[in-house]
């Protein structure tokens, strides 16, 4: 019994150091020359925001990723998958007016899945808005992710050819993007 109570308190400090904020800037790693590259970082006023919303704009592109025809449809992802993977309601969905992408929102939650063919990589890195870049494995592919004005978090996996930006606004934002990165994996994993 002594044992599984230093273990359960052992668990709880691990996790009370992993949700703290790290200070410091986000530095990318230039695969060509091995050296880091710092992205520009605005000076943000801190604003509140009573409930999530999609963000503003869309980070600026310079060249694609990726422009070949999909057959994938960032609409039209499984009800179940909405609700268990991505924690949100199904039934709130809304196309975007030019009609390549959907929103669908849930409790304290706005996803948006939507093609986002014109982005170039480098220029994220100093992208004015974009901090936390990062890279995580899922679906046999590198996918990228950072957070957008201090209030989204974006993923960018590769879905038939095409670049499709996964973006989650939460109201108990955390820059660590967790809920963005798990949703992006099994949504991806079970295409």
């Amino acid at each position: 019994m002594g044992k599984k109570i230093a273990v359960v308190v052992l668990a709880v400090i691990a996790l009370a150091g992993c949700s703290k904020t790290v200070q410091g800037q986000a530095v990318v790693e230039d695969g060509w020359h091995g050296q880091g590259v710092k992205p520009a970082v605005p000076s943000l006023s801190p604003q509140p925001s009573p409930s999530p919303k999609p963000p503003s704009s869309k980070p600026p592109t310079s060249k694609p990723l990726s422009s070949t025809p999909s057959g994938f449809d960032p609409c039209g992802f499984d009800e179940i998958a909405l609700s268990i993977y991505v924690g949100v309601d199904p039934e709130t969905k809304k196309t975007a007016a030019g009609g390549d992408g959907c929103t669908w929102t849930g409790d304290g939650r706005v996803f948006t899945a939507a093609f986002n063919d014109g982005l170039y990589m480098e220029s994220l890195a100093t992208t004015p808005g974009v901090s936390g870049l990062t890279e995580f494995d899922a679906g046999g592919q590198s996918i990228p992710m950072f957070v957008f004005e201090h209030e989204s978090c974006i993923t960018l996996p590769e879905i038939d050819g095409r670049t499709v930006q996964f973006t989650m606004t939460e109201e108990d934002f955390s820059a660590f993007c967790i809920g963005a990165q798990v949703a992006t994996t099994l949504l991806v994993e079970d295409l």
